[in-house]
């Protein structure tokens, strides 16, 4: 036996060996291809071969050395597996004769599992299911096996595609019966008018989709000589709640809202959104009320702010509203909606010369049939109204940003400048377009800047759109750091309450302020978990779209067509494109290109490729045709027509 005097020497051996060998501990992030990364517990990310990677998953924790490859470049060599937290598996069945397969349902992860004959569950070709991983691949030479533990259903099922993901992705659709009650005793008691204004003679409107029972806000405005004098009032569901801040907190770990296309998850119950919180016509309601004046060059002042009791005198719908704008149909909210009208371009002439001018994704429309099938996607360009009530909740949530800094409360949503890993390709994009190198922006005021430079550039891609790739994601913080994205000095959101978490907790700080209450409490870790719910909810939504877009483009494309097609992305592998007309989206592989071009040059610094004299970039309109559909990887392929 050694004793504690040889155990410690052995120890701190140990340790200098490490040292010496410079023996570095990481996770691992994987691809879609066979290679990976990790990342070291410094933050430095090293390349991990196709070889390496068959003996590991994501999120495994390692510990590796480096050493330089023919390129010149760091890469890892794995050594140890330290610990594995993938244990629970969501995919697809493949049957390949008498084996069974499961598909792993993982980002940035392509994998099949084997599954043993006495683990299946009786799972067959196409299933949905939640597995086990039964023995690590480091433990199979580079093989895993998984155990089937629940079949949730057929891929092919569009109803069940959408249950499934849900479930994978922990989104919660029931409400528990103790959350009922709780529910059930909130109801019950009346709006506490304490410091509370009466706002319910103000002639407020929503505008809304059709459809939309969770209305979070109502607006008015009036002219007050060449200004406009604009009044919103926010839905207060703190008030509702907090009586019961356990029903309060259950709400907010929700995070938001999710919207998946034929079905709705309410950050709230439903019941009490329609009875107590939503801004439905005629009906009392507990409200932040805000008013602020825009003068004619579009700036905001005398931003004011109180909780009070509003009421909605009229329950417009986007589509209305845009025909009474447009003098097709008759209203008595005429008047009013031509002054929110000309506010929302006071603010939005005003935003875009100040601050970075968004480009955004076209939306689509889908239709489904009664078998909940998708029967149809449109276009779905953003109306007049749409980007009248835009502007106002973008002024609305900027002035509630500068009130909560001068009260030292609030969550803010911060935007971050460029990504660590493209600050390289930042300053060869501006050594060959500005003539000169320059440096990632340090402040939001640099980055308006040269955002503004980018979009007056004569240039043969869309700077603007490249750049706003290399943005860090924005991220939600006590702290305010500004938001470059937007080009804000400060921004955080309060429009949305009964939809999104972050907006109610603000609502929740408005109340300890505005009623010299106890000030409200929110920690890190809680921040941290409704970031990751709503980074979750956004890839629930995003997959059961494209699944649905998939499912379209099966029986609607035809390899006999010419489509116009946007250019998404590009990277060394090819061309993402989406279609004008329908949105799905495919990709070009580059593969096949070289087999016919004579050079093909893919530049990462501008995110465009050269095919011989062509020249391809983000944001560019052009003609594609429908090369094949891949039914195992679920994916379009296109090539240019």
């Amino acid at each position: 036996m050694f004793n504690n005097e040889t155990l410690s020497a052995l120890k701190d051996l140990k340790a200098d060996i490490r040292t010496a060998r410079n023996v570095q501990t990481g996770t691992v992030r994987g691809t879609l291809n066979k290679f990976g990364f990790v990342q070291s517990e410094s933050g430095e990310q090293y390349f991990l071969s196709g070889s390496q990677m068959d003996e590991l998953l994501p999120e495994d924790v390692i510990d590796f050395v480096t050493q330089e490859n023919k390129r010149g470049d760091q890469e890892a060599v794995f050594e140890t597996l330290k610990s594995s937290s993938l244990k629970e598996i969501y995919g697809r069945v493949h049957l390949r004769g008498q084996h069974v397969f499961v598909e792993a349902d993982l980002p940035n992860f392509n994998r099949w599992f084997f599954v043993p004959p006495k683990l299946r569950k009786g799972a067959t070709d196409g299933d949905l299911v939640k597995t086990r991983l039964v023995k690590h691949p480091k433990h199979l030479g580079g093989k895993s096996q998984v155990s089937i533990e629940k079949v949730l259903g057929k891929h092919s099922d569009a109803e069940a595609f959408s249950r499934y993901v849900c479930t994978k992705s922990k989104l919660t659709t029931t409400w528990s019966k103790k959350i009922d009650e709780q529910v059930a005793s909130v109801m019950s008691k009346a709006i506490d008018q304490n410091q509370r204004s009466d706002q319910t003679t103000v002639p407020f409107v929503t505008i809304d989709s059709r459809s939309t029972r969770d209305i979070d806000d109502a607006i008015f405005a009036e002219r007050d000589g060449e200004n406009i004098h604009v009044k919103v009032a926010i839905a207060d569901p703190w008030e509702v709640v907090r009586h019961e801040p356990k029903l309060a907190t259950d709400i907010i770990k929700r995070a938001s809202s999710h919207y998946l296309q034929a079905n709705t998850l309410h950050m709230m119950p439903e019941e009490l959104i329609k009875a107590r919180c939503s801004l439905v016509e005629g009906e009392e309601r507990a409200a932040l009320f805000i008013s602020f004046t825009i003068d004619t060059n579009g700036n905001r002042s005398n931003d004011a702010f109180e909780l009070a009791t509003v009421k909605s005198h009229g329950q417009l719908a986007y589509d209305d509203v845009d025909q009474i704008l447009g003098g097709a149909l008759e209203s008595e909210h005429k008047a009013t909606l031509d002054i929110l009208n000309e506010a929302a371009t006071r603010l939005s002439s005003r935003r875009k010369a100040d601050c970075v001018s968004v480009h955004t994704r076209p939306d689509f429309k889908f239709k489904f049939n009664d078998n909940h099938e998708i029967e149809s996607i449109t276009p779905a360009p953003k109306s007049v109204s749409r980007q009248l009530v835009e502007e106002l909740m973008i002024a609305t949530n900027r002035s509630a940003a500068a009130f909560l800094i001068e009260h030292n409360a609030g969550v803010f949503t911060n935007h971050q400048g460029v990504r660590t890993e493209r600050i390289g390709d930042l300053k060869k994009l501006t050594s060959h377009y500005w003539g000169e190198e320059k440096e990632a922006p340090k402040s939001v005021a640099e980055f308006v800047t040269l955002m503004h430079d980018a979009v007056q550039m004569d240039a043969d891609v869309p700077l603007r759109s490249v750049m706003t790739r290399w943005m860090q994601p924005s991220v939600l913080s006590t702290e305010n750091l500004g938001h470059f994205g937007q080009g804000f000095d400060a921004y955080c959101t309060i429009t949305s309450p009964i939809r999104k978490a972050g907006d109610l907790i603000n609502h929740a700080f408005f109340h300890s302020i505005l009623r010299d209450d106890k000030a409200y409490a929110v920690s890190d870790e809680l921040l941290a978990n409704i970031q990751d719910t709503l980074k979750t909810g956004r890839q629930a939504v995003n997959q059961i779209e494209a699944k649905l877009k998939f499912d379209f483009a099966k029986k609607a494309l035809e390899k006999s067509k010419v489509y116009a097609a946007t250019v998404s992305h590009v990277n060394n592998r090819g061309i993402i494109v989406r279609l004008d007309d329908t949105g799905i989206e495919g990709f070009i592989d580059l593969k096949a290109v070289k087999k016919k071009a004579q050079n093909v040059q893919f530049d990462n610094w501008r995110l465009a490729v050269s095919i011989d004299s062509d020249f391809y970039h983000l944001d560019q309109i052009i003609e594609v045709a429908l090369d094949d559909i891949d039914e195992t990887r679920q994916a379009v392929n296109f090539k240019l027509a």
